[in-house]
């Protein structure tokens, strides 16, 4: 028996807080377009007094159907994003105020906003890619995570007629990247090994690596004069110095 029970308490237990519901008093209807402003209880701790009291806060609720009346006690539940500053959705009407239920549009449930969510992102993938068809055949690649598979596959076709994937696209790029790199990293290193010396042939970046070339002949001459003129005065003035 007692085993029952806990079952049973367990059961309804995870039935009732699957899905947190939040009760709540229209306070503002008809304003917005498919958007109400409700009143919820909370409660707010006294460090002082050290007692929780009663607190009123005020929410922008999503209503898809516009079902919503001033004054109508509701049910809304938290987890749904329909703009920066609406994060809550109707779940149902509790008791309607005025207009009755029956002569209202039915309020969605979970199931329908879900569905018209998912129409609504493949139409706009839909869009998106008739767009870039009509530019050329080119593909977007700011693709929304998660709708790849909406894209034929993610699937990209190159310039040459080689089709390939964008994962095996983003490696090739980056592949050739740093290959070059690596390359220009070579040449630079092999001109400061020739000492900075006339006759050096560069292919590509000619411009960078004469500019490399300059600094190394202006640093040699500068540390030649240096040598040669600057440094025993340095070294005598010094010398003076320490023998007061």
């Amino acid at each position: 028996m007692a085993t029952l029970q806990k079952t049973l308490k367990a059961s309804t237990g995870a039935t009732a807080h699957s899905q947190r519901l939040i009760n709540a008093v229209v306070v503002s209807a008809g304003l917005m377009d498919k958007t109400v402003k409700v009143r919820i209880g909370t409660q707010k701790w006294n460090a002082h007094i050290r007692k929780n009291f009663n607190k009123t806060a005020h929410l922008l609720v999503h209503d898809p159907r516009s079902s919503l009346r001033t004054g109508d006690v509701v049910a809304i539940t938290p987890g749904w994003r329909a703009s920066k500053h609406v994060h809550h959705v109707v779940d149902h009407i509790i008791a309607p105020f005025g207009e009755p239920i029956d002569a209202r549009p039915a309020v969605m449930s979970e199931a329908e906003r879900v569905a018209e969510r998912e129409a609504q992102r493949a139409a706009k993938v839909e869009r998106r890619r008739l767009r870039d068809l009509e530019r050329g055949g080119e593909r977007d690649v700011r693709v929304e995570r998660g709708s790849e598979d909406l894209l034929d596959g993610g699937v990209v076709e190159e310039a040459g007629g080689e089709v390939l994937s964008r994962a095996e696209r983003d490696r090739r790029e980056h592949a050739e990247k740093v290959l070059a790199r690596e390359e220009r990293r070579a040449r630079v290193a092999a001109l400061k090994a020739a000492g900075g010396q006339e006759g050096a042939e560069v292919d590509e970046d000619a411009g960078t690596l004469k500019k490399v070339e300059d600094a190394f002949e202006k640093k040699r001459i500068e540390s030649e004069e240096g040598k040669t003129g600057e440094e025993a005065p340095k070294q005598e003035k010094k010398k003076g110095w320490f023998s007061l």
